[in-house]
């Protein structure tokens, strides 16, 4: 663990602590809700020196917005002391599944210090350690529903403003709220300080974003958010509509606002962030959340207040569903593993028809001529170069970067020349490629002979571990096991990963 000097004043802090632990907070200007504070400029005394575990995008971009570069940085997997760590807040920058190892090692007497940014349903987690945000629990943590984004590690954090809340929609909740608003706005970025009420709509209203979007994504074949905002929108009213009324029921006490703002106010953020890619993921944090709803409803013999929400997991990402394994696997001798792209399913030809359908859906020219990867060549290329983005690269340097058409343009830009146009050309060509790969995987892809019976015998004898994983896209590979293992026979899997 590192130990470093103390870099705090214990008294300003520890009074802090006291005030709210003790619930004295008349004396505490607090913004009105839903209202974005307007703080003053900041200087290196403003900000509190905090603790940040993650040094990825997020975890870098809030050490570098203080200027006093005080902060310590753990990396995952290192864990947080009672002492020589700095005594405010502990900005959590870490995937959730590795949300309830870390609690375990935190110190019970700096639990409350940790800020949580992570997307979805953490309630039940706080809950479970006494962390719950409210004021009136000595131990409450802090929550920050996060809309400002990092593009890659190092850039500059981009504010998540909208069409309609130029505001910014980032918001906190918790002791150290006023704080991370601090350090957010020395950036110029914009942080909300509701109070819980309000935090908790709000708080569900992004859970109802990012499960909405991403399985009406892809339901549609893995487009991005951009695609379903413009194209699939009857898809996403239908989701948004549902999964707001099931958290009505779920939580009345929580002041929403109607359907039609709410949804106008989601479809604005999917706007902003056209970009994204679509996955069903994190099951337990977002979708989870409204599965869980509709089952207990049936239960106890009530209707699904979420069907289509539910019909269409099982439709289109049925894997998230099985919760428990049905291995039979035990004290195995032996593992058999599976890769995916020319042992589950042959395909090559398909990724070779993909790219060129990338290609050409960006009018990619070189000297003049459209780029089209022939079999002959294709082969000899997917067995020099591994990884689609190195194959483009290394194809372009060779033979030229070509002219291009962007998405949504009416005419050709020029051979890009900046690393960083480079960079983004061949981020778009991958993600187009991938679209249309599982597009192809859906409609013509098939096992190949005794591969699924070989599978079966496997998973049929106790002293076989067995296992799939691949190094492909993630999104590719889940097409094809989804459409050629299917879910029953993914449920009996010992491990499946890519």
């Amino acid at each position: 663990d590192a130990v470093v000097e103390d870099l705090v004043d214990v008294t300003i802090d520890s009074l802090f602590n006291a005030i709210y632990e003790t619930g004295k907070v008349e004396d505490i200007k607090a913004p009105p809700p839903m209202a974005v504070p307007q703080l003053p400029m900041m200087t290196a005394t403003d900000i509190f020196p905090a603790t940040i575990i993650g040094a990825g995008r997020v975890g870098q971009a809030l050490a570098a917005m203080n200027p006093a570069g005080n902060d310590v940085v753990l990396k995952r997997g290192q864990t947080v002391a009672s002492h020589g760590l700095p005594s405010g807040p502990i900005y959590v920058c870490t995937r959730n599944d590795e949300l309830e190892p870390f609690i375990e090692k935190t110190p019970a007497d700096r639990r409350k210090d940790l800020v949580f940014f992570q997307n979805g349903m953490l309630d039940p987690l706080l809950e479970k350690y006494g962390l719950q945000l409210s004021p009136s629990n000595p131990n409450a943590s802090t929550q920050c529903l996060v809309y400002f984004a990092v593009a890659k590690l190092g850039d500059k954090p981009m504010d998540g403003v909208t069409d309609l809340n130029p505001e910014g929609l980032t918001a906190a909740f918790g002791r150290h709220a006023e704080s991370l608003a601090r350090r957010l706005k020395s950036a110029d970025l914009s942080c909300k300080l509701p109070d819980e009420a309000h935090f908790q709509s709000m708080m569900l209203e992004k859970l109802i974003w990012i499960s909405s979007f991403m399985l009406a994504g892809v339901k549609n074949g893995g487009v991005k958010i951009g695609d379903v905002e413009e194209n699939h929108a009857s898809d996403v009213l239908v989701l948004i509509a549902e999964l707001l009324a099931s958290c009505r029921l779920a939580n009345p006490a929580v002041p929403f606002d109607d359907t039609a703002t709410v949804t106008a106010r989601l479809l604005a953020y999917a706007r902003s962030v056209a970009h994204f890619p679509t996955a069903v993921k994190e099951f337990p944090w977002r979708n989870g959340y409204f599965w869980d709803i509709s089952q207990a409803a049936l239960s106890e013999e009530k209707a699904d207040p979420t069907p289509t929400h539910s019909t269409w997991l099982k439709e289109y990402a049925p894997s998230v569903l099985s919760s428990e394994p049905k291995s039979v696997t035990k004290d195995p001798e032996y593992a058999l593993l599976f890769d995916c792209d020319g042992v589950i399913v042959l395909t090559e030809e398909l990724h070779r028809k993909a790219y060129n359908g990338a290609f050409k859906h960006f009018n990619l020219k070189i000297k003049g001529e459209p780029v089209v990867w022939t079999e002959e060549y294709y082969d000899v290329l997917q067995n020099t170069i591994g990884g689609g983005k190195p194959k483009m690269r290394w194809h372009f340097g060779h033979e030229g970067w070509p002219t291009y058409r962007p998405e949504g343009a009416k005419e050709d830009v020029p051979v890009p020349i900046q690393p960083e146009e480079q960079s983004k050309l061949i981020d778009a060509l991958q993600d187009q490629k991938t679209v249309l790969y599982k597009k192809l995987v859906s409609e013509v892809a098939e096992a190949r002979p005794g591969v699924l019976e070989l599978m079966d015998e496997g998973l049929g004898r106790p002293d076989i571990a067995m296992g799939i994983c691949s190094a492909a896209t993630k999104a590719g590979f889940e097409q094809v096991v989804n459409s050629i293992v299917q879910e029953d026979r993914l449920g009996r899997f010992d491990v499946v990963k890519a």
